[in-house]
């Protein structure tokens, strides 16, 4: 831990560093200087002239402080009251941590509070690695001093379960958190807001796992503890309906997702203005659930006022920038422009390469979106080579039966099905349905253009009658999901009336077609493509479907690091990471916007919404 604390005069991190120039007129708020003497943070919520500050600057304010009330554990900036985040509050926290130990001694509890907070600003700045090492030496020593039941020790291993879960362990991470919770609920009661924290946190794990009801009941009860306890316009309350949303997205249930965000999103720009980090990651979600919903110039809309937020707060080539870069892509993929779609994956790609690995999750989500990209622009050979590549992270990382493979999958078989593997497309696509049957249910919205691909498919291999089963399914299902005037509606029953044709039922045929071309009319004009014939139409199924395939696409978003917030760690999807009151905090991963799906912040095209991190953190106090 000491020697992890000594990395934070070099750490640097683009969360908090963003570059200013000197000629815009940018200044430290203590020093009154610019750039030339050193780079300038913008990492608490203050702006105008209170924005930006260097880094000695705010430890130098910091120390001057302490001194005068005698409070070392108090990290916050004096005039926002929120803590600092990225570089500069891992620079903060080990200030603190060096005073306190020098004052204390390196053995007494309160140096041990203090290099929990370091942990936590590391957490923040987004080093999963070196919060986990130094959480697993502070847990030893409370367990020794306190036992194995102090509240203390709670929030330590929930710290320490949100520190494996940014690593990409959510089953540690579970472990971890639910032992936590029993601790708190024995100390505090079930209705404890550090219960719900737990809780949260909890519930975004089980999200990882794949289990989106397990999350949406944790979240359900804690949001009703938070609302409770500090109103219904608090920006946990909004943490917490970020998070909730997007486990009801991943249920299916995108209309809901989308009406817990933008109340969400009203009660943060209250809070934290118009232009704030944390409104940018809601912003990327409530884009992602109306990408969902097939309103892609909505999503387009929400997605670049994000993107502005992001690349001003961050700079161009953040993790965050990645997650938002990745739903923007997906946006211009269902607007019709396939090569604005790969040009924003591959930026997004070149980033999380060089901020997680080549291996890492959120590499795969972002290669699924990418696969999906070159499919659209008939390069079906680069498709099923990127989705190959996908598969083995996303397997790998999540096991053979995550809905993360859904996508994944799909893209496989709709690229062997344009290379002439329609036997191999069988295969994938049938193995997608039966992930999301048993992982979601038998009447996801996302089924529908699995069905229909699926259902062409075993059409080219003969079996008419088992492409008439499907094609009926995925007619009953957008039925029942959109109603019965959407164009899913009629391309599916499109595609049904190709089934019954090839049977030999005509008449059945005919009825089908009539139903699809006045429902495509309605919604897509007279002169386009899928309209068809009346009589016996050969149009291609598989661009058919491209739409739901964009949907899908603009699901997904966001940085296994997609999102936490406030005293919560929600996870996945994709937001900043925070921390949450007492000490609890959350991960960079933490941004269920969707940083990546995030979470699982928040799908790229196999990014999920992304999960909610704090971009400011309560205060870490002496516990």
């Amino acid at each position: 831990a000491a020697q992890g604390s000594a990395r934070c005069s070099s750490f640097r991190d683009p969360l908090c560093m963003s570059p200013v120039e000197d000629e815009d007129g940018e200044t430290c708020r203590f020093c009154l200087s610019g750039e030339s003497d050193g780079p300038l943070a913008a990492a608490c919520a203050c702006r105008g002239s209170q924005k930006y500050v260097h880094k000695a600057c705010a430890i130098a304010a910091y120390k001057g402080r302490a001194k005068l009330t005698g409070d070392w554990f108090d990290l916050t900036c004096a005039s926002c009251k929120r803590n600092y985040g990225g570089c500069l509050g891992v620079a903060v926290a080990s200030a603190a941590w060096r005073a306190i130990k020098a004052r204390r001694g390196r053995s007494h509890c309160d140096t041990y509070v203090a290099l929990e907070n370091l942990a936590s600003a590391y957490g923040e700045a987004g080093d999963a690695a070196q919060q986990r090492d130094i959480l697993l030496e502070v847990r030893a020593v409370i367990m020794q001093k306190c036992g194995p039941d102090h509240p203390k020790l709670a929030t330590t291993l929930a710290n320490l379960g949100n520190a494996y879960g940014d690593l990409g362990d959510a089953a540690r991470k579970k472990e971890l958190l639910e032992q936590a919770l029993a601790i708190k609920e024995r100390a505090f009661g079930c209705d404890h807001c550090e219960v719900a924290s737990t809780l949260a946190n909890l519930g975004n794990a089980y999200g990882d796992l794949g289990d989106p009801a397990r999350k949406r009941d944790l979240l359900e009860r804690a949001l009703a503890i938070f609302e409770r306890e500090y109103g219904p316009r608090h920006t946990e309350v909004a943490s917490a309906l970020v998070n909730l949303g997007s486990a009801y997205g991943d249920l299916g249930y995108v209309d809901k997702q989308r009406q817990l965000l933008e109340r969400a999103l009203l009660i943060e720009e209250r809070e934290y203005g118009s232009d704030h980090r944390e409104v940018a990651s809601t912003l990327t979600n409530l884009g992602n659930a109306f990408g969902k919903l097939g309103n892609f110039t909505r999503q387009w809309e929400l997605l670049e006022r994000a993107l502005s937020i992001d690349e001003r707060e961050f700079g161009p080539s953040h993790r965050s920038v990645a997650a938002v870069l990745i739903g923007l892509a997906s946006a211009y993929g269902g607007l019709g422009q396939p090569a604005r779609h790969k040009e924003l994956a591959e930026r997004a790609l070149e980033i999380v390469e060089r901020e997680f690995g080549p291996q890492h999750r959120q590499v795969g989500i972002v290669l699924t979106s990418l696969s999906t990209a070159c499919g659209n622009l008939g390069d079906h050979a680069s498709m099923q080579s990127l989705a190959e590549r996908a598969l083995k992270i996303v397997e790998r990382e999540y096991g053979h039966e995550h809905t993360e493979l859904v996508m994944v999958l799909r893209n496989l078989g709709d690229a062997c099905g344009h290379l002439g593997a329609a036997t191999q497309q069988v295969q994938y696509l049938e193995r997608a349905v039966w992930i999301c049957e048993q992982q979601s249910g038998p009447t996801h919205p996302e089924l529908v253009s699995i069905l229909l691909v699926l259902g062409n498919a075993y059409g080219s291999l003969g079996d008419h009658s088992r492409h008439k089963e499907l094609a009926e399914q995925a007619v009953s299902v957008s039925q029942q999901e959109f109603g019965p005037d959407h164009c899913l509606v009629g391309i599916s029953l499109q595609s049904l009336s190709r089934a019954v044709e090839a049977l030999g039922d005509v008449t059945r045929q005919d009825q089908h077609l009539a139903g699809a071309r006045r429902i495509l009319q309605n919604t897509r004009g007279a002169e386009h493509l899928e309209v068809g014939s009346r009589s016996r139409i050969n149009v291609d199924p598989t661009p058919s479907t491209r739409v739901l395939h964009s949907a899908a696409s603009a699901a997904v978003l966001p940085a296994s690091s997609l999102e936490c917030r406030g005293s919560v760690v929600y996870h996945r999807s994709f937001r900043r990471p925070g921390s949450a009151s007492l000490g609890e905090h959350a991960g960079p991963s933490g941004r269920s916007r969707s940083g990546f799906r995030a979470a699982s912040l928040l799908r790229f095209a196999g990014l999920a919404s992304l999960p909610r991190s704090p971009s400011t953190l309560s205060p870490l106090s002496h516990v």
